[in-house]
Order: C-alpha cells, then sequence, then structure tokens
C-alpha cells in the first residue's frame, strides 16, 4: 500500500489542477484564435491575388479549425473539470482513470505532456511538464483508478 500524500504534496497537486480548471479551455480558445485567424489571412491574401477558389477553401479550412478549437474549449470548460478537482479531494477513491500521453509535432522538437483525470462522469485535462511528480502524486492518492501512459 503506498504512503499517503502529506499536507504539501496535496496542496500541490490540489494547486495545479485547479490551474487546469482556469487554464485548459483558455488555451484551447487562445489557440483556435490564433490558427483560424492565419487562415483567415492566407485566405484573404489569397483571394486578393486572384485564386479566390483557394482562398474559399483555406477560409473554410480557417472555421474548421475554429469550430474544433470551440468544441475543445466547451469540452474542457471549467465547469465540466471542476468536479473532478472536488472528486480528487474529497473522495479520491471515485477516480476511475488517470491517464498520461503526449502530443507532438512530427519531429518530436515540441513536446508536451497531458494528464486526463477522469471519475466516470466528468474529465479534467491538464497540460503537464512536471507529469511525473503529479502521476507519482495519483497513484499514492487514488487507490482504485486505473493508470496508463
Amino acid at each position: 500500500m503506498p504512503e499517503p500524500l502529506d499536507t504539501g504534496e496535496l496542496a500541490h497537486l490540489l494547486v495545479r489542477l485547479e490551474q487546469a480548471v482556469t487554464e485548459t479551455g483558455k488555451r484551447f480558445l487562445t489557440q483556435m484564435y490564433l490558427v483560424t485567424a492565419l487562415f483567415l489571412l492566407m485566405a484573404v491574401g489569397l483571394t486578393a491575388q486572384g485564386t479566390w477558389e483557394v482562398g474559399i477553401f483555406v477560409a473554410a479550412f480557417g472555421l474548421f479549425i475554429a469550430w474544433i478549437g470551440h468544441r475543445a474549449s466547451s469540452k474542457n470548460s471549467p465547469e465540466k473539470m471542476r468536479p473532478i478537482v472536488d472528486v480528487v479531494r474529497n473522495t479520491p477513491e471515485a477516480i476511475t482513470l488517470v491517464r498520461h500521453y503526449e502530443t507532438s509535432d512530427s519531429m518530436r522538437m515540441f513536446v508536451n505532456h497531458w494528464l486526463s483525470i477522469a471519475d466516470g462522469k466528468h474529465q479534467l485535462l491538464l497540460k503537464a511538464p512536471d507529469w511525473e511528480k503529479l502521476y507519482g502524486y495519483l497513484q499514492r492518492h487514488c487507490p482504485h483508478a486505473k493508470f496508463t501512459s
């Protein structure tokens, strides 16, 4: 049986989860706005050069990116993720899955580590450069969860 978290470790874990509640959805929205703006600027440039067919296609693709970003942001809204913080704090045995995964570009120059914490009803998504420490805390604190990496 793993040793329980001390107060400082639990506080660190809960603070990181609270940060994720407020930052994850905002991050998806911000990145969506930037990518959509880039595609719309390219579409304007292509249309100005007379290749309006390509410009329309690029604009449509930019709007598709906006739709994906909006969906990701709403799926990871604070209202949907906050219950996981409460479960980790009050009833950690109810956590059913903790998953670590990576996202990166094709050359793996920009690798991002993510933790997904779920209880069956809700999910919290956390961008976690310090994932190993948080993963260890969760392993010690959530005894019934399935851990995948």
